[in-house]
């Protein structure tokens, strides 16, 4: 199809060309439009909804389906963020007052915290069952910081245990002392 501009708002089409593409089921949906304004707002509430709701999808999927596999908590907490930031990117929720939009994101927060809890190792059941087990769930932020304390002190240990000391502080006398 060809596009003639007339001015910046009108816009005309060429539809004497016989084409496949003319019996597009949108064609008379924006063919209709006075202005091009009007058209590529039509569009826009055609296709782009369709693309954020199919990319909001496709992300929730994605972050439902990781586990932290060999992954150092570190490196697996900042792949969940990253998702995070770009599922918050697509999400766009119009909120009629501000109470709602903070009970939302104490769902939302409560949410990627269980999230980030079940995509973790089984080594880490005991420090997961201490969180959940708590009178307040914690913030993403703390539960992130005690389950990367938690495998830190789990690498001092295994890295103690293979040089042959135990994990236990010795005690030991300086020599004359009696």
């Amino acid at each position: 199809m060809a596009e003639e501009m007339t001015s910046k708002t009108d816009v005309t089409f060429d539809t004497s060309s016989n084409t496949k593409s003319e019996n597009l089921p949108v064609q008379p949906l924006i063919l209709r439009k006075l202005t091009s304004y009007n058209m590529w707002t039509m569009l826009a509430r055609m296709y782009g909804r369709k693309k954020r709701v199919l990319r909001t999808y496709q992300i929730k999927r994605n972050i439902y389906s990781l586990k932290q596999g060999d992954l150092f908590v570190a490196s697996f907490y900042a792949a969940l963020k990253t998702k995070w930031e770009e599922l918050d990117y697509h999400v766009n929720d119009d909120w009629n007052c501000g109470f709602d939009h903070e009970l939302y994101w104490q769902k939302e927060s409560m949410d990627r915290t269980f999230i980030f809890l079940r995509s973790l190792r089984d080594e880490f059941e005991s420090i997961r069952s201490q969180i959940l087990n708590c009178n307040e769930t914690p913030g993403i932020e703390e539960v992130y910081a005690r389950v990367e304390s938690e495998e830190q002190r789990r690498q001092v240990m295994h890295i103690d245990s293979s040089h042959g000391s135990s994990p236990s502080a010795s005690v030991s006398r300086a020599p004359g002392i009696g």
